[in-house]
């Protein structure tokens, strides 16, 4: 069992930051991430380079990513691609498994980075071919360099919607609706507090100019309530939904597509911190469970941080921040205090408290509503793993059902490999809507593990040695990898 100073789960802005941070401040650091390429959502570099297709804004931000990734190649970071962490207990042992075996690492702190899922809806017609998440699109475009065939149509919730819908756009799709449920008077409410986020704002602003000249549909108050098609969407039905994001009736719109892209904003990926005992609270904003921390991003649980997205959704920008303050408080807790070092948790604690600020800025004004349950109807699937329908829940609930975990027990929903990332949350809107009590009482699945799906011979093989090799070999699953020359 390998041991280090500090181990980081997550390689995106806020564990790439926490990890150069506590390893210029002197800790030994193991750096894992299940991804091949590191960066995250945000960051990660794409697998063969864009030449002339890429846009300006796009080359910037793979320059930027480039330039925190290259940070890594440090003597004290030891990097984990493609390393699934399956388990976590409280005496800070995190199991791994990867296309090496078994692995496990002992660490005397951990820093969870593990960022955040996309919230779904669930609709009739969202399990046709061509609907996919936002992020999806957003990470074929990053990756690959794919965008969506033929007529796309983005729609749901938050500053997402317009980013990839510009993305997209840029890089040659024909992107023809951008469907936003929060209506325009609730800009106007929520306007004086904006003020903080005016950066955020105003990049809001340019995507909207720039979907405008090419025309692009934008419909403020309105959802899209049903995909259209047989074997594949073509064709999309959106309504107008007042305040609560209940529609209308008598509003309905039918608007031509090929892909729908769906994104209600984003749930911080907890899995891992549930499993290892620490505390929780619901984030009323994001309608969605949060690791608790005290000001130094200590979780309930001694030697475990958390940063980033898994704190709450803060944007790639506050992630930086926190993550470089996590890696430093995380070092500064093992005795490593060195000259500057006070300053650099003073300057990391203002720019992460000022970014974080400007977020719950937005947040607030994207707030989940309540109808968004009522978008299923009876027959529309809601667990995929398990087949269960809106219906089943709704059920489920009038007989008794008040939590997620319940449901488990009448119909097995949250039960399949995803262990309830997608549905969770849906299903937990359901129950609040049919019990008429808070989003909150519906709880969460409990994290079991494994918390991904790895092959039974990883449960039961011992763990397997330490890979050992140069800065310059990629070992896929396991290893020391030069990142920034992938």
């Amino acid at each position: 069992m390998p041991s280090v100073d500090i181990a980081v789960v997550g390689a995106g802005p806020a564990g790439a930051s926490a990890a150069i941070a506590a390893a210029q401040a002197g800790a030994r650091v193991a750096l894992i991430d299940e991804g091949i390429r590191l960066g995250g959502q945000f960051f990660r570099q794409p697998a063969r380079p864009f030449n002339s297709q890429a846009s300006d804004a796009l080359r910037n931000h793979f320059r930027r990513g480039r330039q925190l990734l290259e940070q890594l190649d440090h003597p004290k970071i030891e990097v984990f691609t493609g390393a699934t962490v399956w388990n976590l207990d409280p005496k800070r042992r995190l199991q791994l498994y990867g296309s090496h075996g078994r692995l496990e690492v002992r660490a005397h702190c951990i820093i969870l980075a593990t960022g955040a899922t996309e919230r779904s809806a669930a609709f009739p017609g969202w399990t046709l071919p061509g609907v996919m998440t936002a992020g999806a699109a957003q990470s074929l475009l990053k990756g690959h360099g794919l965008v969506p065939g033929g007529r796309v149509i983005v729609a749901g919730s938050g500053p997402l919607l317009l980013a990839v819908a510009r993305q997209l756009l840029d890089h040659g799709a024909h992107v023809t609706d951008v469907v936003e449920a929060t209506p325009l008077r609730r800009w106007v409410k929520h306007g004086v507090h904006m003020r903080r986020a005016a950066s955020q704002l105003w990049e809001g602003v340019e995507h909207l100019q720039r979907l405008k000249r090419a025309g692009v549909g934008l419909h403020h108050g309105m959802a899209a309530t049903r995909a259209l098609g047989s074997l594949q969407v073509s064709g999309v039905e959106i309504d107008r939904v007042d305040e609560r994001w209940r529609p209308e009736p008598g509003s309905t719109r039918q608007l031509a597509a090929d892909v729908l892209c769906v994104s209600y904003g984003l749930i911080p990926s907890t899995e891992l911190s549930r499993l290892a005992g620490c505390g929780h609270r619901f984030d009323t904003s994001l309608g969605a469970w949060v690791v608790g921390t005290d000001t130094n991003l200590e979780t309930s649980q001694h030697g475990i941080y958390a940063a980033g997205e898994t704190r709450g959704v803060g944007g790639a920008e506050a992630a930086l921040a926190e993550g470089r303050l996590a890696g430093l408080l995380a070092a500064a807790s093992l005795g490593l205090w060195g000259a500057g070092h006070a300053s650099a948790v003073a300057e990391a604690r203002a720019e992460q408290a000022r970014l974080r600020a400007q977020t719950e800025a937005v947040l607030g004004l994207f707030c989940v509503q309540p109808g968004l349950a009522d978008l299923a109807t009876d027959e529309t699937p809601v667990c995929r793993c398990e087949g269960v329908t809106a219906g089943a829940i709704r059920l489920a609930a009038r007989e008794g059902a008040r939590q997620l975990n319940s449901l488990k027990a009448w119909n097995r929903c949250g039960m399949g490999p995803c262990q309830g990332r997608t549905c969770g949350p849906i299903a937990a809107q359901i129950i609040a809507s049919e019990t008429g009590a808070h989003l909150e009482a519906a709880g969460c699945f409990t994290a079991r593990p494994p918390i991904r799906p790895v092959p039974l011979s990883a449960l039961a093989e011992t763990a397997t040695p330490h890979p050992t090799g140069t800065a310059m070999e990629d070992h896929a699953g396991y290893g020391r990898v030069v990142t920034g020359r992938r």
